[in-house]
């Protein structure tokens, strides 16, 4: 068989979500571990939780997320089940008040990317409009109406300076 050893899993979720700028994280048991980073262009957080007990302990972990630049947001959440043929999947979630729980079953990695919404700043300055955002990844995105929205694309560029003109105009980030 060309199937991968199980430990592959493990180095798959490093590899394809693990940031490049390393945080601290606290917390965890002598067969509960943990490492959170940052992706700093993509502006999304990750910890990657390994429970390495074989004994069936199971662990209701807590996060408490600091110095994240929203309180609500996504997080999508990558398993490695290790105990049977091991295999990553998806399912996502949500946080609130800079706080998220998962039930953590023994024998498992899991990473989860915590993917704060991008935070718009305006200011208005010689009849232009000045938008940026952070994280600066994504597209600036407008409609003229709400009900019902039709979003065109404005730039990439952050900060993007534009015209003031008439009528209304609303405006969103879409982070790719």
């Amino acid at each position: 068989s060309f199937s991968p050893f199980k430990p592959y899993y493990t180095f798959y979720l490093f590899g394809n979500y693990f940031g490049d700028q390393l945080l601290s994280s606290t917390g965890g048991a002598s067969t509960l571990e943990s490492i959170a980073s940052k992706k700093t262009a993509a502006g999304t957080y990750t910890v990657i939780v390994v429970n390495k007990d074989t004994s069936n302990t199971t662990y209701d972990v807590n996060f408490a997320l600091n110095n994240i630049p929203s309180a609500n947001g996504l997080v999508l959440i990558h398993k490695v089940n290790a105990t049977d043929d091991p295999v990553s999947y998806l399912e996502t979630a949500t946080y609130a008040n800079s706080s998220f729980n998962y039930v953590v079953p023994p024998y498992n990695v899991i990473a989860f990317e915590f993917d704060p919404p991008p935070v718009l700043q305006t200011s208005i300055s010689n009849g232009n409009l000045t938008v940026s955002w952070n994280p600066s990844a994504g597209r600036l995105q407008t409609t003229p109406a709400l009900t019902p929205p039709t979003w065109t694309d404005v730039t990439t560029n952050n900060p993007a300076t534009i015209s003031i003109g008439s009528g209304n105009a609303f405006f969103r980030v879409i982070i790719p």
